[in-house]
């Protein structure tokens, strides 16, 4: 998953500073610094576990089989 966050990373930065909402001083920085890349991963499982638990609960809710 370090792998796909990086990419992610890269692709998000990439995008703000070429739309001109950060500098090349904040880009270098966010693309560099390990602990941006770890709080990108937690912030990714979070999501992924919301997504899983958010399904169960629709499902539930539904009346379908779990």
């Amino acid at each position: 998953m370090t792998v796909h966050a990086r990419i992610i990373l890269f692709m998000l930065v990439g995008y703000l500073y070429a739309a001109g909402w950060i500098s090349e001083e904040i880009k270098t920085m966010l693309t560099t610094d390990p602990e941006v890349a770890s709080a990108l991963q937690v912030a990714l499982a979070a999501v992924a576990a919301a997504i899983g638990y958010g399904w169960r609960w629709v499902a539930r809710k539904m009346g379908w089989s779990t």
